[in-house]
Order: structure tokens, then C-alpha cells, then sequence
């Protein structure tokens, strides 16, 4: 059986058309401080790097890795798409950051995060043995946590073309 994330990277070049071209758009699961500290582990002061330390871990053992966006444009080369194009931004969670861009954007990705915190811990955690309300108590502090420092991480947009003369 071929896992997702095999399939995301066959599936594109035979869907694709000739001169057809492909976009992925994907954070990378990574937390930073805005100082630019890399969060990881468990951390009784940051419960948001707790809680995607549990998530990255329990999606890495069970076959769908979370931490694929920063390797996306190397894989679709590998599969046969050409003209590749990475870019990496920052990806305030929550409306701390000055710019007022970013500030927006924060805004949107602090609504994004607090509302898949529980699907993702669901899915993944429970088939690791957590139970629904511990899963539930993981998510409230984590939701909690995102107001207790300035959080960021990278989104990444990667552009693959499919060239005339490949036959998919």
C-alpha cells in the first residue's frame, strides 16, 4: 500500500498536464520564540512545544510525517517535476508582530492552529492510547499557551512544473 505522502508526490505529475505546473503550500510543524529559538520536547513553560513534540511523534510513527514541507521541493524533483521553486516565510501565530502584514497574517494563523489543535490530537494521539479527555486537556493548555509568548513558524510554498515531453 503506497502512504499519503507517497501519493502526494506520484499523483501530481500524472494529473498534471503537459506545461501544467503543480503549488503545495504547508507549514512545517516547527515552533520558534520570536527571538528565533527553536522550540522541541516537552516544556512545561512553552505547552506549545509540548504539544507538537506528542503530534510530530505520534504522525512520524504511524507513517504520516508531518514535518515534510522543508524537503517538498527535493521530492518533487525526484519524481520527475522540473523548474522547481521553494520560498520559506514566517508565519506569526498570533497577532504579535509588527509589521502589519504579519500582524494579519498572525491573527489568521492563531485561528488556524487553535481550531486543528483537537482534530490533529484526535486522530493521532488516541491511536497512541491518550483518551478523548486527555487529548482535550493537551488542547486547552495549548490554546492557552499561544497567548503566553510570541510563536512563530515557517509556511512554505513550493512551485513544480511538468514538462511537454514527459510521458506520465
Amino acid at each position: 500500500m503506497l502512504s499519503i505522502l507517497t501519493l502526494a508526490q506520484t499523483e501530481p505529475i500524472s494529473a498534471t498536464e503537459p506545461d501544467g505546473y503543480v503549488e503545495y503550500q504547508d507549514y512545517g510543524c516547527q515552533i520558534y520564540l520570536s527571538d528565533g529559538t527553536q522550540l522541541e520536547g516537552e516544556n512545561e513553560h512553552h505547552p506549545v512545544a509540548t504539544y507538537f513534540h506528542h503530534i510530530v511523534r505520534a504522525a512520524k510513527r504511524q507513517g504520516r510525517p508531518l514535518v515534510v514541507a522543508p524537503t517538498m521541493k527535493e521530492r518533487m524533483e525526484k519524481v520527475g517535476f522540473v523548474d522547481c521553486e521553494a520560498q520559506t516565510a514566517i508565519w506569526p501565530i498570533g497577532p504579535w508582530a509588527k509589521d502589519e502584514r504579519l500582524k494579519e497574517l498572525g491573527k489568521w494563523g492563531l485561528l488556524g492552529a487553535c481550531e486543528s489543535l483537537f482534530p490533529f490530537g484526535v486522530h493521532f494521539l488516541t491511536k497512541e492510547g491518550w483518551s478523548i479527555d486527555t487529548v482535550r486537556e493537551l488542547c486547552d493548555t495549548t490554546a492557552k499557551g499561544f497567548y503566553q509568548a510570541h510563536y512563530y513558524t515557517y509556511g512554505y510554498v513550493s512551485f513544480f512544473s511538468k514538462l511537454n515531453n514527459m510521458g506520465c
